[in-house]
């Protein structure tokens, strides 16, 4: 999993830290290692910017890495 993020660091629209690419809360419960349902409790508390897409809850993959980046270094 740890090959998924750097890459995800290195690769994706020029921009630094990821890219827009929406991540589901299954693949981000993957990425942190906890459930889905913590994931959709949590995400707020964690300080995780969320997305909507119609009623479908999706977190941008930039966002992921700068949260793991700021907690994990």
């Amino acid at each position: 999993m740890m090959v998924d993020i750097v890459a995800a660091r290195n690769i994706g629209d020029g921009v630094p830290g990821g890219s827009n690419r929406l991540l589901t809360p299954a693949e981000v419960a993957g990425w942190l290692k906890v459930s889905e349902v913590t994931v959709k409790n949590k995400y707020r508390t964690w300080g995780i910017e969320a997305q909507k897409v119609g009623r479908l809850l999706r977190f941008r993959e930039r966002d992921i890495v700068a949260y793991l980046d700021s907690r994990y270094g």
